[in-house]
């Protein structure tokens, strides 16, 4: 009998140790789901200046590479730019006929970084467009060199994209996720 008591005492002991064993480990932390990196979409690689004006404006399509925010805009100028100050425009779709928003901003010959006042919300595989009101040359790059976009010209009677072979203008679009 004494065995016995012996052996179930040391399973008690085995039980109470594996029980605080257990116990002393300390809990996992939570994983963090840190969500879509931000995203950059740039064309700012060109092979000359053509100097698209329109003085209604011109502009660029582009197709939103996460769900975000639009933080800033680059964009090229011809050389023959004259500095001043310049409206900037950007709505869903292709054109701004009427943008959804709107900021000034000045620029210069060469490539402008346009911080946004107020970021300006896109989602993942949409077409969005922006454009530069104003008589301001910009910098054309080789047609199809950015596929998902076009370059186009603000008419008084809303946007037209520019005619075959389609440019691009030199741009760089930052997408922050919030």
């Amino acid at each position: 009998m004494p065995l016995s008591k012996v052996a179930l005492g040391n399973s008690l002991v085995a039980l109470a140790l594996i029980v605080i064993a257990c116990s002393d480990d300390k809990p996992a932390s939570p994983t963090s789901n840190p969500g879509p990196a931000p995203c950059t979409i740039s064309q700012l690689q060109t092979t000359g200046f053509s100097g698209s004006t329109a003085p209604n404006g011109v502009g660029q399509s582009f197709v939103a590479c996460v769900d975000g925010e639009v933080t800033s805009i680059r964009v090229a100028t011809s050389p023959a730019t004259n500095p001043g100050v310049f409206s900037l425009g950007l709505q869903s779709g292709v054109g701004v006929g009427a943008p959804t928003y709107t900021e000034t901003s000045n620029l210069v010959a060469g490539v402008n970084n346009i911080i946004l006042t107020t970021p300006f919300p896109v989602m993942k595989d949409s077409t969005y467009s922006f454009a530069i009101f104003g008589t301001v040359s910009f910098a054309d790059q080789t047609p199809g060199a950015y596929p998902d976009g076009d370059a186009f010209f603000q008419t008084a009677g809303g946007s037209v994209t520019f005619t075959s072979p389609r440019p691009d203008l030199l741009f760089e679009l930052q997408i922050d996720t919030p």
